[in-house]
């Protein structure tokens, strides 16, 4: 219902209104990618970069095949689909439920020599066939890593890195509103991040937007 309502405000240019019930649906369904896709289309029709780009990555990760949300993406002043912020076009089921069924198969027919219940060539097959399932097994779960975004959150506000986790310390690069971050340490009110385009320092925990909520169930 509060995705509906989001929909009927959207169309009829209440764009508050619509953000609003978007966000609702979104903490209603928080593996639902539209619900996250519309909030972020809200907030961009806002003015809003930060919370643009919170959404549409959230809806990114849900379906990183989907084009549309990489077209909405490629609309932010910041790079979304670098080493850090991008996420490959590839469906994490499928690959996992074919490195499963690859490594049943190879193992079944492993078996079945073993017991004489085989041609010797299955297990010359089986082993390659085995490998391979490992490999997609691997792939799938660092993808689902990838989309889980644990470590991943957006910068609220323009400014720049610290070599230290201080105030006082030398600035480094500097990062925009709507940059996507990894957090690699924390000390105190600070975390480390690092950045596509080589960029790592620290950044007060306070100028970062948590990508972790899709974890939840």
């Amino acid at each position: 219902r509060a995705f509906d309502r989001g929909v009927t405000a959207y169309d009829a240019g209440r764009l508050a209104e619509a953000r609003a019930a978007f966000e609702t649906a979104a903490d209603a369904a928080p593996r639902a990618p539209d619900a996250w896709a519309n909030l972020g289309t809200a907030a961009w029709q806002q003015g809003d970069t930060v919370a643009a780009a919170v959404g549409w990555q959230r809806a990114l990760r849900l379906a990183p095949t989907a084009d549309d949300e990489r077209d909405r993406l490629a609309l932010l002043p910041t790079s979304q689909d670098g080493r850090v912020a991008g996420l490959p076009p590839v469906p994490v089921d499928l690959v996992a439920v074919g490195g499963l069924l690859l490594g049943i198969a190879a193992g079944a027919a492993v078996a079945l020599r073993m017991r004489g219940r085989a041609p010797r060539r299955a297990t010359s097959v089986a082993w390659p066939a085995g490998a391979t399932a490992v490999v997609l097994l691997g792939g799938a779960l660092y993808l689902a890593d990838l989309a889980r975004a644990e470590s991943l959150a957006v910068v609220r506000r323009d400014g720049s890195l610290r070599t230290e986790p201080a105030l006082g310390a030398d600035p480094t690069a500097p990062v925009q509103a709507s940059d996507v971050a990894r957090v690699v340490g924390r000390q105190n009110a600070w975390v480390r991040v690092q950045l596509d385009g080589d960029r790592e320092g620290w950044v007060e925990s306070d100028r970062l937007v948590s990508l972790a909520a899709l974890t939840a169930p």
